[in-house]
């Protein structure tokens, strides 16, 4: 892991919805949640014939429903994949998953890849966004080697299934195989008791 980490970037991929947030800059405190108003999109991901991401969340949603019946075979509509983790003696590299709309099936690694793939474009675009750093520039690939990834899993997942994550992780350009300390799995549960501790300390520093 680099020495000079300047970004802390936090990922959870739910069941039903999925978002992320951020810290960044060497000082700064302030934990930054992805923007919108609902702070969370669906997990769902349409997918086109090659495996590649079509649209993932909302867009995905409304680009499915937006589709002509001849044009269903085009496309494929993922959601609640996440589901086929929850039992670890069962998790393996090569299990697959239909897709909602057709017999086809695409790999699950792929599929937790593409919405770590989407996530890690987007919140690199909000972070150069805040900090007038423009794409493709010196600035924006040296990111990749300033950034601590945070994946957060349900406490009752087993090691393989963690594991499984931060092989899709690598899959999804957040780390290389040789650069996995950049990258932590915590726990759903203790990441809320970090955030309410958080916010009681604020709460407290508010008063005076």
């Amino acid at each position: 892991m680099s020495s000079k980490v300047l970004h802390f970037i936090a990922i959870d991929v739910g069941t039903t919805n999925s978002g992320f947030g951020y810290v960044s800059g060497a000082s700064s405190t302030d934990f930054v949640m992805q923007p919108g108003h609902d702070r969370k999109e669906p997990t769902i991901l349409l997918l086109n014939k090659d495996g590649s991401l079509h649209s993932f969340g909302h867009q995905a949603w409304t680009d499915f429903e937006g589709l002509e019946e001849d044009e269903m075979c085009d496309y494929f509509f993922f959601d609640r994949f996440k589901m086929n983790l929850q039992h670890d003696k069962e998790v393996h590299g090569n299990i697959k998953v239909q897709a909602r709309n057709a017999k086809q099936t695409f790999g699950l690694k792929l599929l937790f890849t593409r919405v770590l793939e989407h996530y890690r474009k987007t919140a690199k675009e909000q972070i150069c966004l805040s900090l007038g750093i423009r794409k493709e520039t010196k600035e924006w690939f040296d990111m990749d080697k300033e950034t601590l990834w945070i994946l957060t899993v349900p406490a009752i997942w087993g090691d393989r299934a963690k594991h499984f994550m931060v092989e899709a992780a690598v899959d999804a350009g957040l780390v290389t195989p040789s650069s996995q300390d950049s990258i932590t799995v915590a726990l759903e549960p203790e990441g809320a008791a970090l955030a309410c501790r958080e916010d009681l300390l604020q709460a407290a520093r508010d008063l005076t």
